[in-house]
């Protein structure tokens, strides 16, 4: 009361709501305001900007795909060359998931309360010149002249580049949920996310070419300058010509006007956020489902390079992001229909994410048992393809239990679940180095998997937390 009477007498000709001060912070972040409503609509992309908008994330993602997929798809003769074993390879892979943990929250937080337009820029500006510097630091002339070795210059490359793709899908996420009704969030964002399987079926397919007759250097300097590309086009084109982006920079600039009366729209309520078990049952089922896509698509060229060594690159770097591809597309159509036909929010996320991620790691596991090439590969290419489901799963769960706050979320979300790249990557080598065994690798990510799942079925759900 003693609060109330101050407030009062600091501003006796303004009209203020007491009961703002007396009722939780969670009761007020639940309601909206007209000023509010009107804002969020506002937010919306028309009809028309829709599909340049997604048109111009999905090229983003395929360039970010690209500059992480590069050293997978390259290890084999970057081995070879510089004289790496496996836990050196590992070391190297990993690596960039150091750097990927570090900027999510920063990246997600960012994104929220500025705009996260310029966020996505940067972050392909960072992918794009570290993934040109890898070719010089490894260098035998630079060798000579650096106090460092060529393995720890690197990991010290390979780190940037994970601080800038660890921008990016928080950034992606708080434009989407901002952007789009919920109607068609799943396949919107489906859609845009696709990208990064396209950009590793670009560099399976071309990369792999180009790194026959390029060589491995040439495939990081292309690369890297066709990310510069679309960074010209997203800045002359999207943040100062077109008039959605001038919309949305202006819609920006209302929510902090109208933050002076309504504070919590551009204050992140942590606590409410933190303390919601759905959340958790998000970020964990992302962490374990991410034991098994970051591993796939750091080893997967070496596990066939090692099993099936006559069998040609650009079919096993090809086909399992064909299929990853599909699934990122099928599965958001799928959940919009969903929902529209009636299903629950939570019950729609729960099956596709179930499907996403126990499914395929069951078939991941009998690919242990595949003893030929094409046997393998239906098992590898149908364990991508399902796994991209849970980008209409749980990843889309975050923009139903926060539109507002989405980039925040995602950006624990994504920093918890960079760990598996850190230390599942990692783990990996030194398992295969001490047992050379993919079977005993498989078996530990499936149990991982299905654990978290159950999780998710348990406590996941669908309404809007704040």
């Amino acid at each position: 009361m003693t609060r109330v009477r101050n407030l009062k007498q600091r501003s006796p000709n303004r009209n203020i709501n007491m009961e703002d001060d007396v009722i939780p912070l969670s009761n007020r972040l639940l309601s909206h305001s007209k000023e509010e409503s009107l804002l969020a609509t506002k937010f919306h992309w028309s009809r028309a900007d829709r599909p340049k908008w997604l048109a111009a994330l999905m090229c983003a993602c395929s360039c970010l795909y690209t500059t992480r997929i590069i050293m997978p798809l390259c290890m084999v003769l970057v081995a070879e060359e510089l004289n790496w074993d496996k836990r050196e390879s590992g070391l190297v892979l990993s690596s960039f998931f150091w750097g990927y943990l570090i900027t999510q929250i920063p990246g997600g937080f960012l994104s929220d309360v500025y705009g996260a337009e310029k966020l996505v820029m940067w972050a392909i500006i960072g992918c794009s010149v570290t993934t040109m510097v890898i070719p010089i630091v490894t260098s035998s002339a630079l060798s000579i002249l650096s106090f460092a070795s060529p393995l720890a210059l690197v990991v010290a490359v390979r780190v940037c580049l994970g601080c800038s793709q660890g921008i990016f899908y928080p950034a992606t996420y708080s434009i989407i949920g901002k952007c789009l009704p919920i109607s068609e969030r799943s396949s919107g964002g489906a859609l845009a996310l696709a990208g990064g399987p396209l950009g590793s079926l670009i560099m399976g397919s071309l990369g792999s070419l180009m790194l026959v007759h390029l060589g491995w250097r040439m495939v990081f300097i292309i690369f890297g300058l066709a990310g510069l590309v679309w960074t010209l086009v997203w800045y002359y084109y999207f943040l100062n010509q077109n008039p959605a982006v001038i919309d949305m920079s202006s819609s920006i600039r209302e929510k902090s006007v109208l933050s002076k009366h309504h504070k919590t729209d551009t204050i992140v309520p942590w606590g409410v956020l933190m303390w919601e078990p759905a959340v958790w049952a998000v970020v964990l089922v992302h962490f374990c489902h991410n034991c098994m896509y970051f591993n796939l698509i750091s080893w997967l060229p070496t596990y066939f390079h090692e099993n099936f060594p006559q069998a040609k690159g650009w079919i096993f770097n090809v086909l399992p992001y064909i299929a990853n591809l599909v699934g990122k597309i099928v599965g958001g159509k799928v959940a919009d229909k969903m929902i529209q036909k009636g299903f629950s929010v939570s019950f729609t996320r729960k099956c596709l994410e179930t499907v996403g991620t126990s499914v395929s790691s069951l078939i991941l596991l009998t690919s242990s048992y595949a003893t030929g090439f094409w046997q393998a590969l239906f098992c590898m290419s149908l364990t991508l393809g399902l796994s991209a489901l849970t980008t209409s799963g749980s990843l889309c769960n975050i923009q139903d239990l926060s539109p507002t706050f989405a980039g925040s979320i995602s950006g624990v979300v994504f920093c918890v679940g960079a760990i598996p790249g850190i230390l599942g990557v990692y783990a990996t080598g030194y398992i295969l180095h001490l047992t050379n065994s993919w079977k005993a690798v498989f078996q530990l990510t499936s149990l991982i998997c299905i654990s978290g799942n159950l999780v998710y079925i348990m406590l996941g759900k669908g309404k809007k937390i704040a």
